[in-house]
């Protein structure tokens, strides 16, 4: 009898699901919450490529109250996340920014965008110019899984990073969030608990 099969039953329970990826996920649901995000567990989607049925663990919604003369409206950030724990290391390869990497293009936003509510220039300038993405010095161009037994199989880098991107589309074709009256700015996140380099 092993070690771990002395345990009592709850306790080797726990020791397995503690290698999983929900209890990180139970933690970034929290955290969100607890800054005013309106969150949604383990949501599926429709991925249109392979007109197969996904999951994301996260989608989290928080609204933005503004003002322009007597119209309101909202700038709403959606975000799609998806939560990976790895004992294996992940190295992602960046590099300087240089002027082919826009900073406008990094925003993917539907909706607010007529003649009625039209969301200040102004208001889209600050964006672009204060947003973390925007002003980053680096970006991610590549990555790596080291110390993996099967060279050939599948990334689960690459495949963290296509569920959240499928994920954010999907609802960006859908306009959630979006509206004659909301700027809804869709964002494709990868939370990873483990080394990062």
């Amino acid at each position: 009898m092993s070690k771990n099969e002395e345990l009592p039953l709850k306790e080797r329970v726990l020791a397995e699901v503690k290698k999983t990826g929900f209890p990180l996920e139970l933690r970034v649901s929290a955290l969100l919450q607890s800054r005013d995000y309106y969150v949604a567990n383990n949501l599926f989607f429709v991925d249109r490529d392979e007109q197969k049925a996904r999951e994301i663990d996260l989608r989290a919604l928080k609204n933005f109250e503004f003002h322009s003369g007597d119209a309101g409206y909202r700038v709403r950030n959606l975000l799609m996340v998806e939560c990976k724990k790895s004992v294996k290391p992940w190295v992602i390869f960046t590099s300087p920014t240089t002027p082919y990497d826009r900073a406008d293009e990094f925003l993917q936003y539907e909706g607010s965008l007529n003649p009625k509510v039209r969301i200040p220039k102004a208001t889209m300038d600050v964006l672009k110019r204060t947003h973390p993405v925007a002003i980053s010095k680096k970006r991610g161009r590549s990555f790596f899984e080291p110390f993996k037994n099967d060279v050939a199989a599948d990334s689960t880098i690459f495949g963290a990073v296509t569920s959240v991107v499928k994920a954010s589309l999907e609802m960006q074709k859908k306009s959630f969030a979006a509206g004659e009256k909301n700027l809804c700015i869709y964002y494709g996140i990868v939370v990873f608990e483990g080394n990062l380099f």
